[in-house]
């Protein structure tokens, strides 16, 4: 059985996490999210549930799909959420949770060749993901409304 600790996403500061979170702390950025402009993107969280978030997105132009991404997140061996992104069904690629507070998670992993941090704020009906290097450089940001 996976150890997991509760952590208070209300009374965290955006730093580095060393502490364990539990996976249900990021409800927040359950439901679906819509970003309009010359590249529509839909990505969809489902409500937390038995330890684990799973969504995916899907991209596209005019009425073309062009591509699409299956995620979700859980505590790893040692108890520390795990993001997976798997773009286009490819092989998982596991980010591990960095920073985290009642407004933003951001996941890491200095391995992979880009992005290395996904990060996701929620302002009201508003989600932001940052895919970036570990030193912010190479940022792409996409703003998403809650549809």
């Amino acid at each position: 059985m996976i150890k997991r600790a509760l952590f208070s996403f209300a009374a965290a500061i955006s730093t580095p996490v060393s502490a364990q979170a539990d996976v249900d702390a990021l409800g927040w950025l359950s439901g679906l999210w819509e970003s309009q402009s010359a590249i529509w993107i839909e990505t969809r969280w489902a409500e937390p549930r038995g330890g684990m978030l799973i969504g995916h997105s899907r991209f596209g132009q005019d009425e073309t799909a062009l591509g699409f991404e299956f995620f979700h997140v859980q505590a790893g061996e040692d108890g520390v959420l795990v993001y997976h992104a798997q773009p286009e069904g490819r092989e998982a690629v596991p980010f591990r949770l960095a920073e985290a507070n009642a407004t933003t998670v951001a996941f890491e992993n200095p391995a992979h060749e880009y992005p290395q941090r996904i990060r996701y704020t929620r302002d009201g009906d508003a989600l932001t993901a940052t895919l970036s290097l570990m030193d912010g450089s190479r940022a792409q940001t996409f703003v998403f409304a809650r549809r």
